[in-house]
């Protein structure tokens, strides 16, 4: 039976696996492994009020560790993933937020651009190590982060944005070299100083927040957490400054609840996991079920909890009936103190008033504190000294007590020192009056942005759709894409651009996008309608005025495969301007030998499918549609355009049908003979060209163009450059039946005589 549950439970049918652990206690009497399994299944099925019943009667019956608890972790995640509204949605700043480094919510320094358009911070995707962005997902195959330059434009934006945020990076950076000298003092010190150039940072209160846990002062790494949530309540991190913060005041149950916000935002944070495990342990480790507490776990999983405890106090008499009521009131309460506590998160968020923060920053500075080292450049360090394999958080952990309790005399020590770290603090005037200063000079909408310094250097007008290289450079999609059909490296610096082309991703850089569209707002939609206006131009020449951009190549027909391999520049980019505006179409026609001029007949063909060589050159997959004849023409950005005339069949007459459907089922039949007397490797050349043989139309004038099996054999038949023109010039379907009766005749006559020949 044991071994049926676990089936069940690594197959995933949770329900299937639990229901066996309680017949199999029902029926033998209870044991660890088996409460711990059927724990462990009600956890992963989400009965999660259940599974902290059989978890807590597990630890009476024998020795259960954190990691037994590894699945009710999971539960509770699963849980908080499904509810809205645990954690405070932060304010949109329109001015702010391209600024802001997608990893640690930072002010970007030394900004680099991903393929997917995103940015971020070079120390952050280093510390990361990841092969997809983790903000949408798309992967990316550089070998490396150090292959990404520094995006040129948004570091020169970054320097005149904000012109003091170099000085808080040093000052941090060198906190986070003490730090990890062990100098815990001087690193607090040294972060206090960098609040004088950045005090809104919430990486600094992070930072600050790891060292006073460093040296067991938990009650200021507690309050430094809390400001860096308040600042930036979708970090996962600040929450998991204050879950270690709370473990170390024996706060067990509040922790629980910050490192479930952590995990919400994240749940790859494995460090953060195994903190909750331990948590948990804590709260579920007294000896009798009553004395548990469960506070801040009920919380988590109040929705569920609730309608557990109502099916209890529905079964009338019971004692857990009675539990369930005593529950369902505590619940209650919880509830009510959770939505205070997030009222409260919302109104201390960055979009404070002036008179707000000054009142923050004076508390933390006489001695509450907050958040936890900066991931940038502390956990950085740390790496020297991890495995490769761990992440940021769980390098983090060795600040957390190790499941032991403060005594009260590290309380007393710790209330001591946070009295005595009022000295340290800059006066609370002082501070005032320098945040003042900084947010009046980052609250200057066109301080950062100039014009000229959004203009691409290629087209000289201000970027649209600006896509970044791997070189850091930024330029307009287009004049990219223009400026590679003819050389493969970096216009500026001459950095090769094989990968960049290889990949084709042309995602546009968002940073560099929003600026555009929030500091040039005018100049951004003007810009957009100059490019609107040249694709229309493109699109109404083709649909209106008849005028299609010609491939100057080889002869295409109608319903027929015409695969090409483009590699010459104006093809590209005319093959680039028809996916762009839609049209996916393009007139095919046949070089004339020895002379510039192309033949007067063509096809149009329509893309199907474009796949890109990593030097630039594509394999476009088409297919041709209509006949038509060139009436004028001329050129345009390299390549030759037409005004033509459609052509199309002539309506078969009563008297001449009986005619004509005779002819087309003789044609046919002879095509057949002839297809099957081919040899096996010459047809199979003919089907990975061009298809095998189609079957015969049901109608003769079901398509403008004929019979598409016709269009076929003209296309695979030996007929010459003058006999195929003349064939797409036909506009009778009865002489172009005719002719190619003849063609067949002809070859299969001169196959005859090879083979006698033989």
């Amino acid at each position: 039976m044991v071994d049926l549950a676990t089936e069940a439970f690594n197959t995933n049918n949770f329900a299937l696996a639990a229901e066996i652990y309680e017949r199999n206690i029902a029926e033998n009497g209870p044991k660890l492994d088996w409460y711990l399994g059927l724990a462990d299944s009600l956890a992963r099925n989400g009965d999660v009020m259940k599974a902290y019943f059989s978890y807590s009667r597990a630890f009476r019956l024998g020795r259960v560790t954190p990691e037994n608890l590894k699945h009710l972790c999971t539960g509770l995640i699963k849980l908080m993933n499904s509810r809205e509204g645990l954690i405070p949605a932060p304010k949109p700043d329109k001015y702010m937020d391209m600024f802001a480094c997608w990893l640690c919510r930072g002010v970007l320094h030394d900004p680099v651009t991903i393929p997917c358009g995103h940015s971020c911070c070079r120390k952050c995707l280093e510390r990361e190590k990841m092969r997809k962005c983790k903000k949408c997902g798309v992967l990316y195959y550089y070998p490396g982060v150090r292959t990404f330059k520094t995006n040129v434009l948004l570091l020169d934006t970054i320097k005149k944005r904000f012109p003091l945020d170099s000085d808080a990076v040093k000052f941090k950076a060198l906190g986070n070299e003490l730090f990890e000298r062990g100098q815990f003092e001087e690193a607090i010190t040294t972060y206090t100083q960098a609040f004088e150039y950045a005090p809104k940072d919430h990486r600094i209160y992070s930072n600050r927040s790891r060292a006073y846990a460093a040296i067991d002062r938990y009650q200021e790494a507690l309050s430094d957490a809390e400001v860096a949530v308040q600042y930036k309540p979708d970090w996962p991190k600040g929450y998991f400054r204050k879950g270690t913060a709370l473990m170390g005041l024996n706060r067990y149950e509040e922790a629980i609840m910050a490192f479930l916000q952590c995990l919400t935002l994240d749940p790859a944070v494995e460090s953060a996991k195994k903190c909750l495990t331990q948590a948990l342990h804590k709260v579920l480790s007294p000896l009798h079920l009553e004395a548990q507490k469960h506070g801040d776990l009920q919380r988590a999983v109040q929705n569920p909890l609730t309608a557990f405890m109502s099916s209890c106090a529905s079964t009338a008499g019971s004692a857990k009936a009675k539990m369930g009521q005593s529950c369902l009131c505590m619940v209650q309460r919880v509830e009510n103190k959770l939505q205070e506590s997030l009222q409260k998160a919302e109104s201390c968020a960055i979009g404070h008033d002036q008179e707000k923060v000054d009142s923050n920053v004076c508390d933390i500075n006489t001695g509450i504190s907050t958040d936890e080292a900066e991931p940038t450049s502390t956990d950085d360090a740390e790496t020297n000294t991890k495995e490769h394999s761990t992440t940021v958080y769980e390098r983090e952990v060795s600040c957390v007590p190790s499941g032991t309790c403060s005594s009260p005399t590290t309380r007393k020590r710790t209330c001591k020192n946070a009295t005595s770290q009022t000295d340290e603090a800059p006066p609370k005037q002082a501070r005032s009056e320098q945040e003042q200063q900084s947010t009046e000079k980052n609250a200057s909408d066109t301080y950062c942005v100039e014009k000229d310094d959004f203009e691409c250097s290629l087209c000289f007008r201000l970027f649209y759709l600006p896509v970044t290289t791997p070189c850091g450079h930024v330029f307009c999609r287009g004049c990219l894409d223009r400026v590679l059909d003819h050389n493969s490296n970096c216009p500026l610096c001459k950095f090769s651009l094989v990968e960049y082309l290889a990949e084709r991703r042309q995602a546009t850089t968002e940073a560099v996008e929003s600026i555009l569209q929030v500091y040039l707002p005018q100049d951004y939609e003007e810009r957009k309608k100059i490019h609107e206006r040249e694709v229309e131009e493109f699109t109404r020449m083709s649909r209106e005025r008849q005028e299609v951009p010609i491939f100057v190549c080889t002869h295409a027909f109608p319903t027929v495969r015409c695969p090409l391999h483009v590699f010459e520049p104006h093809y590209r980019l005319m093959i680039r301007q028809c996916m762009e505006s839609g049209t996916r179409q393009f007139g095919m026609c046949a070089s004339v030998e020895n002379t510039e001029n192309f033949s007067r007949y063509g096809c149009i063909l329509e893309i199907r499918d474009v796949q890109y060589f990593p030097d630039g050159r594509s394999a476009v997959d088409t297919i041709g549609r209509q006949r038509f004849y060139v009436l004028s023409h001329d050129k345009r950005d390299g390549y030759s355009i037409a005004h033509v005339e459609f052509l199309e069949d002539n309506k078969i007459d009563e008297g001449d049908k009986e005619e004509i459907t005779q002819l087309h089922k003789t044609v046919y039949a002879e095509a057949q003979g002839w297809w099957t007397r081919l040899s096996q490797p010459v047809k199979e050349q003919i089907v990975n060209h061009f298809g095998t043989l189609p079957a015969k139309d049901v109608s003769l004038q079901w398509s403008p163009d004929g019979p598409s099996w016709i269009w076929w054999l003209v296309a695979v038949l030996p007929v010459d450059h003058r006999g195929k023109t003349a064939m797409l010039s036909m506009t009778s379907l009865k002489n172009r039946m005719r002719a190619v009766r003849h063609i067949l005749q002809f070859v299969t006559q001169r196959t005859n005589v090879r083979a006698r020949l033989r």
